[in-house]
């Protein structure tokens, strides 16, 4: 049997984040793409800071080669990543994290994010929006 590996101890949200209850929360979050496949106006909220997301594929966590490196303890080398699909979906993945994502109150190894999800890693809570509602 493999080992499971070992919660960080911040995953506390996992049992209920308190934040938005039930599934959908608004409309699919879905952004023009340049023919690359990057998305135009993705933004990427946090702790009242946005941060462009100008990669088809963003890579989160805490280790130097993340496309976006965020030094907290709770999250994993490499925690999880957002995408886009071919009609602009805007999409995280759970890259085999030690604590887990959760979309709202919801643990999900790949989900489709919607208008006012909120996406919590470790300890960290962020939100992706379009450049207007990002207030940049």
């Amino acid at each position: 049997m493999a080992d499971e590996p070992s919660c960080c101890g911040a995953c506390a949200h996992l049992a209920g984040v308190g934040g938005r209850e039930g599934g959908e929360t608004g409309p699919a979050l879905r952004f023009a793409l340049d023919q690359d496949g990057r998305p135009k106006h993705a933004w990427l909220v946090l702790a009242g800071e946005a941060v462009a997301l100008e990669r088809a594929v963003t890579v989160i966590g805490r280790a130097p080669g993340c496309d976006l490196v965020i030094h907290d303890p709770t999250l994993s080398r490499r925690t999880c990543s957002l995408s886009f699909d071919s009609e602009g979906h805007c999409i995280v993945t759970d890259l085999d994290s030690a604590c887990g994502v959760v979309v709202n109150d919801r643990k999900i190894t790949r989900a489709g994010l919607h208008a006012g999800d909120r996406v919590y890693v470790g300890s960290v809570v962020f939100e992706v929006k379009s450049r207007d509602e990002a207030d940049v």
